[in-house]
């Protein structure tokens, strides 16, 4: 090779090079801007496999598995529909499974009023009976939801009235809380506990944290009268509890028990 052919030989090299640089780039640039505009997913928000439920096929769903049931408004967006709605399964027994909402759905006062009260009368029972219910189930999945022996838990300290005195000690209910017993019992470490709301939550103006963890109230009476135990934002069970007719401090994750057979 003459060294004017070994030039434009290195002149075509170069320019090969160049060009295959300058396309890595542009490719290159491509990916990270794609990857830039995705959503980043906020902590505790990650995706997991989900079944949708289906009593048929039900047998080899596990405790600590995740199914979808129902639907309810999280996006705060109406116009693209209810969402459909994400459970845990906290415990499967021979003939049904209970599960509870994998986010806080909604932000409900316990109960209206500023009184003792408990499970049995309580407002937000009422809540989840009609409304929640209505909105979040058709006929058909509504049949599939066991009506269940709800144990009331009595208050504390109860000082205003024989009702909160002496509540029954079970109450049929298909849509519950969970109870401070239950909470402890079906979630291993606090951790597991910490719950995150929904934009619809959020629109409400339920109170957060900065990673959008919110507190969710338990069925159980609180250390006064018109209290009412809650997990808070550290998944830690409130004893004290919270003040039974406040809104905004307490998140709704309701819980149900499912049949495993049609």
């Amino acid at each position: 090779m003459t060294g004017k052919h070994k030039r434009i030989f290195d002149l075509v090299y170069m320019a090969i090079i160049f060009t295959a640089g300058f396309i890595f780039l542009i490719i290159r640039s491509k990916e990270i801007k794609e990857k830039k505009d995705e959503p980043e997913i906020p902590i505790g928000y990650e995706e997991y496999e989900t079944v949708e439920y289906d009593p048929e096929s039900m047998g080899a769903v596990k405790v600590g598995d995740h199914i979808l049931f129902g639907s309810y408004e999280q996006d705060n967006n109406t116009e693209n529909g209810a969402e459909k709605i994400e459970w845990i399964v906290l415990d499967k027994q021979e003939d049904k499974m209970l599960v509870l909402s994998r986010f806080v759905l909604d932000c409900q006062p316990f109960h209206m009023s500023y009184t003792g009260v408990t499970w049995e009368t309580c407002s937000l029972r009422s809540w989840l009976k009609y409304d929640f219910y209505l909105a979040a189930f058709t006929e058909e999945e509504g049949d599939m939801i066991l009506t269940t022996p709800v144990v009331v838990d009595k208050a504390k300290y109860p000082q205003n009235s024989q009702e909160v005195e002496n509540p029954p000690e079970s109450i049929d209910d298909k849509l519950f809380l969970l109870s401070e017993t239950e909470a402890n019992n079906y979630f291993i470490s606090k951790e597991d506990r910490i719950c995150y709301g929904t934009e619809d939550c959020f629109a409400q103006g339920i109170y957060m944290d900065s990673k959008g963890v919110c507190r969710w109230l338990l069925r159980s009476p609180g250390s006064y009268y018109n209290t009412v135990i809650h997990v808070d934002y550290n998944g830690f069970v409130n004893y004290l509890g919270e003040i039974v007719s406040r809104k905004n401090e307490n998140g709704v994750r309701p819980a149900m028990w499912l049949k495993l057979e049609p």
